[in-house]
Order: structure tokens, then C-alpha cells, then sequence
């Protein structure tokens, strides 16, 4: 299953801690990376990734241990590649169409 997965700050980390969880956020993705599609940081903090796991207890489990979770607004969006999202429009479409 693919994911898009973003993750912006919802709070600000104590100065104190974000060394450490800067450390611990990159052998995260480390850990994961045979995980991600693709993988990046937003310039204002955050960042994202897309991500292909076997199911969504997997994924739940690899937000879980992200240590930024705890100070972020996480989003994770399913989605389709483009040439099968157009077909599986252009069927939906024909479909109704053909109904009406």
C-alpha cells in the first residue's frame, strides 16, 4: 500500500531537545528507508514522504516511532499513479454516463 505521508510542525520543540531529535528523526528514516518512494524536508521544518508498506499497521507503527510526531500535524493520503487514476475517472465518468 502507498502512502503520502506530511508532517508540519504543530508546536515548537524546546531548544533543548532538538538536537537530540534531530538524530533520532534521521536514523528513523534510516531505519525506514527501504520504505520510501520518496523522501523530503520542508525549508520551515517538516517534511514528507511517500512511503510503500504491506498494510496500515505497519505504517501506523513507523509514525508511531517518529520522534517529531509528537510536535507535528501528520497527514497520510492514499493514493493512485496518475495513468490509473485518469482511466479509473474516465470509466467512473463513462459509467454515470451511461446510466443517465
Amino acid at each position: 500500500m502507498r502512502f503520502l505521508v506530511t508532517a508540519t510542525p504543530r508546536t515548537t520543540v524546546p531548544p533543548d531537545m532538538l538536537v537530540g531529535m534531530l538524530d533520532r528523526a534521521e536514523d528513523w528514516q534510516q531505519r525506514y528507508n527501504d520504505r520510501f518512494e520518496s523522501f523530503g524536508l520542508f525549508p520551515g521544518g517538516g517534511g514528507f514522504g511517500v512511503v510503500d508498506v504491506r498494510d496500515e499497521a505497519e505504517l501506523h507503527r513507523m509514525m508511531a516511532e517518529m520522534p517529531f510526531a509528537a510536535f507535528s500535524d501528520v497527514q497520510v493520503r492514499t493514493f493512485v499513479d496518475g495513468a490509473t487514476g485518469w482511466r479509473q475517472a474516465k470509466e467512473a465518468v463513462a459509467a454515470m454516463m451511461a446510466s443517465a
